[in-house]
Parts: structure tokens; sequence; C-alpha cells
């Protein structure tokens, strides 16, 4: 039973005008009313009815007449008028999402108490010593500024701080302590780009000890809990009938009419994936190992999609994931829009960006010469003048002309976005004010392991049909909350569907174009039930199809180095190879690893390997930055194995770091992302770790054996 409350009775109307109008003019069976209590002098009465009445009598009878009173009928909580099972999600999820934001609230506060600063930042949650300089603004008027390490030609440390996050800049002043916090738009090696919704203060220009923290996303949270705010109560058919299938309430359909699309660039299992989800309504499911072919099936997916006139969205996790996506689709010669900030420099990628292509528009040429002539009249008064954060002080006159500018920045922005046919952003910016009234016809989400359900809701509930392209044996949602995981949060929306809908809304890829056989072979065994083969177009590629130079040399570089070895594994557990401990804070560092890592990449480099083809991925930070303090190459990469999701080297050597008396494993134990750093390498893997430490993992042992029957196995 819930509530139902009916306002303006007058003393004329008692219980039994009250049953009988619902009886008579709604058809509402006796049993489904319950108490009713009558409230005089609030000239209001409650009625308890059934749920499943609730909604046809406060329909028929709001603004009605009872008794000849015409009255109002409203639910009292009018969540009760909402099924169970939605709100039982809306609740789970509402609290799964406060359980996340306080264990990050959390751990921001104990690290800023407890930690120094240089603790925190070889945790990777900040960065000391930059310098800003004035980068100008963004096109909607936010000012931005670029850091960079205060000592010339010096890399920005390892860190967690990407594109996206929110940040606290601080500087110590001759005016004490000074902070204001922005956010990253963009970052490499040598920069990190941040913006700001006011004047940013002096000292972010002339401060030589700028410290850049990490901060909570409350923006990011704020649109999760916005979200889920329409799964409550969806504003169209559209998301009603999405909410009904992601809470299993309705199936997913398929057209009648078979679509049959031929291509001869594209495998059995693709054309499979590319056919059944040009045909489906709902959803469909692309299951993909790596280099098995996810994004070039997402492309062909989307073109044949917008040839029928559909208007799609595409998303990531990543800014890397949806630049791919975008440079794939551009040479397709797809009308594409890059919406946010891309990290790849490609010419053709940036003059499609929303940035790039809103300035050139005649709407809002207009607004910035209305601007520009408005700001003329303070600009002598007040030099840092800007109009966004002196509104307070214009006449009436000059606010209706920002009025009009407004309206002009607004219509050349939905110029752009309607003529697009494919919109790439990342799934937070689907949150973006700019696109908050678009609909799309089809939504595609890459990396939707990723994502947690709140996120790629924002995009699942943009769109008619929804496509997920994912892989779980690889990254899972970023979670810190343990007990927020255990309850569901860790859960994607990838996992939630295929686990409803896996037989007939899931096709797994099992034909992988990028490792040697021997390279995949344990991946495969071991994360793919041994269900992925090798193309023949890299079943037998090495090193040696390089033109790498060889030498009959015994050093162990050397022999790492030979190319009919595709697989490596550098034993140092007979060497004085500890594992080293930073601050005592499990920062994690191996200097002789570093040592050997260091040696492996100058003989990688001797034996005529280009610099960029080569990979270093170990799980801690401390050891990214004492590799890349001593390593000569520029062009290597060194990272965590995130950093190389979707891409791909000739040469991956892996630094396990791990080496102590316990076998306590650390970071190591996330084979997920063991799995992603095995399955990045073309032609060859060097494995660098103490067998005793590691192999008591089973995975780590299996490792071990495995090299010692397909590669080569080397006690240092």
């Amino acid at each position: 039973m819930i509530t139902l409350i009916i306002a303006g009775i007058d003393k004329s109307i008692g219980p039994g005008d009250i049953v009988g109008a619902f009886i008579n003019e709604v058809g509402t069976a006796s049993d489904e009313i319950g108490k009713i209590r009558i409230k005089r002098k609030e000239k209001q009465a409650e009625v308890e009815v059934k749920l499943s009445a609730a909604a046809k009598i406060i329909e028929i009878m709001n603004n009605n007449q009872i008794g000849g009173v015409k009255v109002n009928i409203y639910a009292q909580n009018p969540d009760d008028l909402i099924d169970k099972e939605i709100m039982d999600y809306y609740h789970k999820f509402k609290h799964l999402l406060a359980l996340e934001f306080s264990e990050r609230e959390a751990q921001y506060n104990l690290e800023m108490k407890y930690l120094t600063a240089r603790e925190r930042q070889a945790r990777g949650r900040t960065i000391l010593n930059l310098t800003g300089q004035e980068a100008g603004f963004t096109f909607d008027h936010l000012f931005l500024v670029k850091f960079k390490p205060v000592y010339p030609e010096q890399k920005i440390s390892a860190t967690e701080i990407k594109a996206g996050n929110t940040v606290i800049i601080t500087a110590n002043t001759s005016k004490g302590k000074q902070s204001i916090t922005g956010r990253v738009v963009k970052r490499d090696d040598y920069f990190l780009t941040v913006s700001f919704s006011v004047q940013p203060p002096e000292f972010v220009y002339n401060s030589l000890d700028i410290r850049i923290d990490l901060f909570i996303n409350k923006d990011k949270f704020n649109l999760m809990n916005s979200i889920l705010e329409s799964v409550k109560k969806p504003v169209n058919q559209i998301q009603q009938r999405k909410i009904d299938i992601l809470l299993d309430r309705q199936k997913p359909l398929f057209n009648k009419q078979s679509i049959i699309i031929e291509s001869e660039t594209l495998n059995e299992l693709q054309r499979k994936a590319v056919n059944k989800s040009l045909a489906a309504e709902d959803i469909y499911l692309i299951q993909g190992p790596p280099a098995t072919g996810k994004t070039t099936t997402a492309v062909e997916i989307i073109k044949q999609s917008v040839q029928t006139g559909d208007k799609v969205l595409v998303t990531a996790s990543s800014d890397y994931t949806v630049d791919k996506l975008s440079e794939f689709l551009l040479d397709e010669g797809i009308n594409l829009l890059r919406f946010g900030y891309p990290i790849n420099s490609d010419q053709q990628l940036i003059n499609s960006t929303f940035a790039e292509l809103i300035v050139k528009q005649d709407s809002y040429l207009k607004a910035q010469q209305l601007r520009k002539d408005l700001s003329k009249k303070y600009l002598t008064d007040q030099p840092n003048f800007n109009l966004e954060t002196n509104l307070n002080i214009l006449n009436q006159e000059d606010k209706k002309i920002i009025e009009q500018v407004k309206d002009l920045e607004k219509k050349a922005a939905q110029e752009i976005l309607t003529e697009a046919d494919v919109i790439c952003t990342t799934n937070f910016a689907v949150g973006s004010k700019f696109l908050t009234d678009l609909n799309f016809d089809l939504s595609i989400i890459e990396e939707a392991n990723q994502a947690i359900q709140p996120a790629a809701l924002l995009a699942f509930l943009k769109a008619k049909k929804t496509i997920l392209l994912g892989d779980q044996k690889e990254l899972l949602p970023d979670i810190i909350s343990k007990e927020a995981a255990k309850q569901g949060l860790a859960s994607s929306l990838f996992d939630r569907l295929t686990n409803l809908y896996a037989e007939n809304c899931l096709v797994k890829f099992k034909h992988q174009y990028r490792m040697n056989r021997k390279l995949m072979g344990f991946a495969s065994l071991y994360f793919y039930d041994n269900q992925l083969r090798a193309d023949e177009s890299a079943a037998k590629i090495t090193l040696a199809d390089l033109d790498i130079k060889t030498s009959t040399d015994n050093a162990f570089t050397v022999q790492a180095m030979q190319a009919n070895y595709p697989f490596v594994f550098l034993d140092t557990s007979e060497m004085k190879a500890a594992e080293h401990c930073l601050h005592e804070n499990g920062l994690y560092y191996n200097p002789v690893e570093a040592e050997i890592i260091l040696d492996l990449i100058n003989q990688a480099v001797k034996s005529n390997l280009s610099a960029a083809d080569i990979g270093v991925i170990t799980p801690y930070l401390a050891q990214i930055n004492l590799i890349n303090q001593h390593n000569k190459f520029a062009q290597v990469e060194i990272n965590q194995a995130a950093a190389f999701q979707g891409r791909e080297k000739e040469l991956i050597i892996y630094s396990a770091v791990r080496s102590n008396q316990s076998a306590n494993l650390g970071l190591l134990k996330n084979l997920n992302q063991l799995n992603l750093a095995l399955t990045r390498a073309r032609r060859k893997i060097i494995f660098v770790g103490d067998s005793k430490t590691i192999c008591q993992e089973e995975v780590y042992a299996n490792l071990l054996i495995y090299t010692k029957k397909i590669g080569l196995y080397y006690k240092l």
C-alpha cells in the first residue's frame, strides 16, 4: 500500500465519497483501497491504495471532482509510484557512489594530513616543482594555464593525474600559502594544461615551486547521481525502453528483416558482429580479447549506420581510445566531431574538434566581436577584466548584450553538433551542457569493461540503440572502496548485460592480429580458455623481420634480444636484487632490475630496433620514475600497463620489481593488468623478475614453465 493525498476537500466529503469516486470513476476494486484519514484543518485526506492502482487513480482523479468539489490528488511520497526494482537499482547505486566518494575523500584528507609532498608525489597524486604560463582561453571562456617542470627538459614525474581530473594548484607566496582549483584538459610528458573558471591569481604565473594535487572529481559523481535520476524518472520513451532492458523487464529485440553486410576486410565473427549490431533494436555486445579487431568492427558498424541516416554517439573511458576511433572514422570520410581535447596531435583530428570548429562559426564570431566591444569599456580601469566573472558590475544595457552573446554562442554550438553525423567523446563528457539536449539513434561504448554502471549509463540512455565493446580480462573499473566493489560497483554495464543477454546478444572474437603465435599462447591458455588464434599475418613475426643485428656475444642482453626467442624470462632470484620501499609507504622500486632494464633498452637500440618500438611496463610508479631518470632514449615509453591500453610495441620489457623473502606480490596480484601487459608486444617480451618471489602465485609459475617450453629462460 502507498499513501495518496487528496487536497482541497471540504467538510462535506467523507470516506464514502472517496471510495465511491475511486470505484465509479476509476474502476478501482474495493480491496485495493485501505485506510482513509480525513484531516479537516488541512482540508485534505490521506488514502492508502495498492501500488498497482495508484497511478490510474492519480491520472483520472487529479483535477477531478469528489462530492462535487474539485480536488488535487498526488502521492505523499512520489517515489512510491515507481516500481520497486527501479527504486532498488536507484538506491543501490546511490549508496555505492556515496561509499566510493567517501572513501576517496577520506584517502585525500588522510594523505594531505599525514604524507609529505614527496611521499604523495611518489604515489602519483602530486606533482612538484612546476611553473605556470598563460595559455589563452577555451572556446567557452575558461582560463588556460600550462604547467611545466621548473628545470628545462625535465619530464613530469609518473603520475595518476590525467585529463579530466580536478586538481588543486598551490604555492607558498609572500602572502602565505595560496591555492586555486582547476581541471586538467591535457597532459603529456612535459606539460600539464589546466582550465580555470575564474582568473587565476598571480602566483600561478610567478611561482617556481607550484604543487599540483589530485583532488576528488565531484562533478563526475554529480553526473553519475544525475543519470540515476533518469533511471528513476525517464524523460522519454527511449530512456524508458532502455531502462526496461537494463532491468530485464523487457527482452532486447532484433529486426525481422535480415541485414547482411559482406566485407572482405572482416573475418566471420566480425561480420556476424556487424550484422547483428545493425539488426539489433536495443543492444548488442562484442567481447574482444586484445588485437581481435574491436575497433575495426566498431568503425564498420558506425559507417553502415551513418549511411542509413543514423546519428551516432561514440564514447570510451580514455581519450586515447576516443582519438583512435576518431582517426579511423575520419580516414573513412565520416562527418565527425571530436568533443573534448585530443591527446594526439594529428592535424586532421584537431581540425574536427568542437573547440576548433566553433571558433569558425559566424554566430560565434559575432558573439566574440560583441564581447570585444563590451570589454573595451572596462579595460582602462581593469586590465584583467573578464566578462564571465564581472557580470555584476555591468549596466542593464550591457547585460542585455551579454544575453545576446550567450544566445549567439549557443546557436554556434547547436549548429556544429547538429551537422555532425558522429560525435566522439569520453564517457563523462557526454554529461556536458553542450550535449544535454541531444539524442542519438546509436551509441557505441568502447572499453565498456572499464566503466562502472552509472558512468556507462550516460551514453546508454542517450540513444535508442547501444553497442558495447569490451573485454573483462583487461582493465576493470577503478574502484578504491572495497565495500563498494564488493556490493556491486565493480560490476560494469558490460558485465550486467552479458549476464542477462549473452545467449542472443553477445559475440566473442577469437582471431587476433597483433602477436606472434608463441607470444599469444600464454594469454590464450591462461586468460581465454585457449580460444585465441593468431592470424597468419602475425603468427610468425619476429624481430628478425626488422633487420635486427645479431651477435655471438654471450652477454644476457644479447641473448635476450635473439630473434628466435619471442618470450624471454630473465630470473634475478640468484642475484642481490631485493626490492626497496620508498618512504615505508608501500611504494616499491628495484634498482637492480632498473639497471637490467636500462641495459636491455641500450642493447635493443644498439641492435637497430627503433626506440619508439620499445615499451617498458611495470606496476610501480617509483620504478617508472627511477628508469626514466637514467633512460637516454626519449622515445622509449615507460609506464604502467593501463597507459598501453589499445596500443602495441614491437618489444615489451616487463619489470616485476617485487623480490622478498615473504613472497609478497602487491600490485602483481592484479592479473588483468598482467594480461594487458603481456598482450602489448608484437614480436618479443622480456620479463624481468625474481622467480622465487613471484612464482608463489600460480599464474607466474605457469608463465615460467611456458617460457622454458617455448622461449628462453636465463638465470642472471
